[in-house]
């Protein structure tokens, strides 16, 4: 091979890694990836919430749930009431509340029960239509949201 036909076969070689290193557009790396699971707040209702009651006497009334674990179970059915020492199905995920008593679980879409810590205990309040105490659904690629109340220490 000539001197001639390397240098052009050399140039062909650069001007295609060239090419290949073309400007490329950077994928949008922001964009959170879609997550599906339950996130919400965990409030402490304590006292006397019987009309008349002032809305700063209530809000002293209603603490945040900072630092209780919040447990999400496979659905649990047939529970004596809205407190346990133990649950017997399976657990998907637990987390702790943060200073605010906000959390969030990740989770595949279904329904399952949510617990949060009370003590050496674990609280879940309401049934679903089909018995599932604590019942929560999670829909695919979507975060629920909810508001869990303890109010075992109140008045109604």
């Amino acid at each position: 091979m000539s001197a001639r036909r390397i240098k052009i076969l050399a140039m062909l070689v650069v001007a295609v890694s060239l090419l290949g290193m073309g400007r490329k557009e950077a994928k949008n790396q922001d964009a959170p990836a879609p997550i599906s699971g339950v996130t919400g707040k965990v409030e402490i209702w304590e006292g006397n919430f019987m009309p008349p009651i002032d809305s700063g006497s209530r809000d002293k009334q209603v603490k945040p749930g900072a630092g209780l674990r919040v447990r999400l179970y496979e659905p649990v059915k047939g529970l004596p009431g809205a407190i346990v020492d133990s649950i017997s199905t399976p657990m998907v995920a637990e987390t702790t509340c943060d200073d605010k008593g906000m959390f969030t679980i990740p989770a595949k879409a279904g329904t399952y029960s949510l617990f949060i810590q009370e003590g050496n205990s674990w609280y879940a309040n309401g049934w679903d239509g089909e018995g599932v105490q604590g019942a929560v659904v999670v829909e695919p690629m979507k975060m629920t949201e909810v508001l869990i109340k303890n109010t075992r220490k109140a008045t109604f």
